[in-house]
C-alpha cells in the first residue's frame, strides 16, 4: 500500500488535478478542505476529506496522523490580492506546515511559482540556478518568502523537503490563463504586449500533477524544480487560440512602453480608491506576458524522469470541449 499524501489547497484547480492523479496511481489521499467548500462528487468514498484550515497551526496538525508526505499548494492566488492575506495564507500557512512535518516527519512538497524569478524574467532563460529576482508584487513576494521558510527549514531543522516552480499553468477550468483571459478578450482589452516571438512558458495542469508526484517519489531533499511543457507556443499564439475558444474579437496590442507606465498608475489609484477587483493590468501580470518565458525543465526531465502530459494540440481541443459542453 502506498503511503498517505496530504494534499493542501486540494480544492484548488491544480490540487484536484493532483488528488485525481494521485488517486489514479493507487496512492491513499487525504485532503485539507476549508469549511463549507464543497469537494467534487468523485472524491466521495476515495478521499479522506479534513476540515479544516490552513492559517490555524492546529488544523493543520489535526490532519497529519499517518502521513508520509505533505503536498503544500495551498496559497493566496492572484495578483491583487491584499498583503494581509498573503502573509495570514501563503507565508504563516506555510510555516504551519514546516512545523507540523518536522514535528511528525515525512516529505514536504512545496508548490512555488517560477514569480520567484522577478525581473530575471525575460532577461535570461531562468533555469533553477537563477536566484530570486526583484519582485514586481505581492504575489511573487510571498512565493520568495515561502521558499526561503522551506530553505531554512531543511538547512536549519532537516526538513526534508522538495520545491516544484511551475511555468504559467493552463488547461480546463483554470482561472487566470483561461477564463480571466478568455473574459478580458471579449471585453476587448488590450492584452498583447510580448513581441511576436516571446515563449508563453506554458505547463498544462496534468504535467504539473506528475511533476509533484515525481517529485515526493524520486527528488533528493532540498531539491528544486522548474516545471514547464517547454512547448514551441508564443503568447501571440496562446492568447489567439484563447480568443478564437472565446468567441472574442482578435487580441489588441498594448505597446510595452504604455503598458510599464499605465501599471504603477493602475495600481496606485486602484489602492487609494480601495477598490477590490484587479485593475486593467498590473506589474506582476506585466512582467509575465510582456516577456520571453524561457523555464528549462531539463533537471526534472533527467532526474526524475518526467515529461510533458499533453501536447499542445491535446490541451487546446480538450479546453474546447470543455468550453462548448
Amino acid at each position: 500500500m502506498s503511503e498517505l499524501t496530504l494534499v493542501t489547497g486540494a480544492n484548488g484547480f491544480v490540487g484536484q488535478a493532483l488528488v485525481r492523479h494521485l488517486l489514479a496511481k493507487g496512492h491513499p489521499v487525504r485532503a485539507l478542505v476549508l469549511p463549507g467548500e464543497v469537494s467534487p462528487a468523485g472524491w466521495k468514498g476515495r478521499v479522506d476529506v479534513v476540515r479544516g484550515d490552513i492559517c490555524r497551526a492546529d488544523d493543520v496538525r489535526r490532519c497529519m496522523e499517518g502521513v508520509a508526505v505533505v503536498q503544500h499548494l495551498a496559497a493566496a492566488v492572484g495578483d491583487w490580492i491584499p498583503w494581509s492575506v498573503h502573509e495570514a495564507v501563503t507565508i504563516a500557512g506555510t510555516r504551519h506546515v514546516i512545523d507540523a512535518v518536522s514535528e511528525q516527519g515525512g516529505r514536504l512538497v512545496l508548490t512555488s511559482s517560477v514569480t520567484v524569478y522577478g525581473h530575471f524574467i525575460g532577461k535570461r532563460a531562468c533555469d533553477e540556478s537563477v536566484p530570486h529576482g526583484r519582485v514586481k508584487g505581492y504575489y511573487s513576494r510571498a512565493k520568495q518568502a515561502q521558499e526561503n521558510l522551506v530553505g531554512e527549514a531543511h538547512l536549519l531543522r532537516g526538513l526534508d523537503s522538495v520545491i516544484v516552480r511551475p511555468g504559467n499553468i493552463y488547461g480546463p477550468d483554470c482561472g487566470p490563463w483561461l477564463r480571466d483571459l478568455g473574459e478580458a478578450l471579449k471585453r476587448g482589452t488590450p492584452s498583447l504586449i510580448a513581441p511576436a516571438d516571446a515563449n508563453a512558458g506554458l505547463v498544462h495542469v496534468r504535467s504539473i500533477a506528475s511533476l509533484l508526484l515525481a517529485a515526493q517519489q524520486k527528488a533528493a531533499s532540498g531539491a528544486i524544480f522548474n516545471g514547464c511543457d517547454e512547448l514551441d507556443v508564443t503568447w501571440h499564439r496562446y492568447f489567439d487560440d484563447i480568443a478564437r475558444l472565446f468567441r472574442a474579437p482578435s487580441p489588441r496590442r498594448l505597446p510595452y512602453w504604455l503598458g510599464v507606465t499605465l501599471a504603477p498608475v493602475f495600481e496606485t489609484v486602484w489602492r487609494l480608491l480601495l477598490r477590490s477587483e484587479r485593475p486593467p493590468i498590473t506589474r506582476e501580470a506585466l512582467n509575465l506576458v510582456a516577456h520571453d518565458n524561457q523555464f528549462p525543465s531539463a533537471k526534472a526531465r533527467s532526474m526524475l524522469d518526467w515529461r510533458p502530459a499533453v501536447s499542445y494540440a491535446e490541451a487546446i481541443a480538450e479546453i474546447e470541449a470543455v468550453l462548448v459542453g
